[in-house]
């Protein structure tokens, strides 16, 4: 273990200039055996740290896990593989593959609608001055910064079973194509009282634009799991 002091270490993290992209490659080309195989998972998951100011990059009042609440936070998309262990999971070996900074519309800057007043809108203009956030920076879903982390992680030649993800993931269904187009297997929660299904009986016609079929009935006619 190299001797050096955590706040050392901490400011190297916060301040010097290195580049992420490297180290999540050197993650991926080193992941250890025994996290590999038939058995292990690609888990994605959010992770939320709480903030007491409004200053930090992407902060805003969003789910947090940490307090189980809404509630002042900035939030990560997470990727880790996962192998089962033999005793209870006691030890089961993980290892990390990225992670990404979630950065909510009103810190992107190109929606006027999302601001409360036009007064809010001239202070995230400032934060991300002051921040010095590029301006190009667009907006991205969690499910899309997850499907981008899997993507990553499959094109590197990782061997493992299928991805897990709770309902903050399962409940888009551009994440599950992007999934099902690469052969990628997958088990994501789902919210059945929010996942609407058509009987035998509705009609169905195929969209024009994505390809899938679309209930000719409304929703609301439609039951529900």
């Amino acid at each position: 273990m190299v001797d050096i002091k955590q706040e050392k270490l901490e400011r190297f993290v916060r301040e010097s200039a290195w580049e992420y992209e490297n180290v999540e490659e050197h993650l991926r080309q080193t992941v250890p055996e025994a996290a590999q195989g038939a058995a292990s998972a690609l888990i994605l998951d959010g992770m939320g740290i709480p903030k007491q100011g409004h200053d930090s990059v992407a902060v805003g009042h969003q789910w947090c896990g940490a307090t189980g609440k809404m509630d002042n936070c900035q939030v990560t998309v997470n990727l880790t593989l996962a192998s089962p262990g033999q005793h209870r999971n006691a030890d089961q070996v993980s290892w990390p593959l990225g992670m990404r900074l979630y950065t909510p519309k009103k810190w992107i800057g190109d929606d006027p609608s999302v601001y409360d007043s036009s007064q809010q809108q001239q202070q995230y203009t400032q934060r991300r001055e002051d921040a010095e956030i590029p301006e190009n920076l667009g907006y991205k879903p969690k499910h899309e910064i997850g499907a981008d982390l899997v993507e990553e992680a499959v094109n590197s030649g990782l061997d493992f079973g299928c991805v897990l993800g709770d309902s903050n993931f399962g409940k888009s269904p551009v994440l599950r194509r992007r999934l099902r187009k690469q052969s990628i297997p997958y088990a994501l929660e789902l919210v059945p009282s929010k996942f609407p299904v058509v009987t035998k009986k509705h009609r169905c016609k195929k969209s024009l634009n994505r390809g899938h079929l679309t209930p000719m009935r409304l929703i609301g006619k439609s039951q529900k799991m």
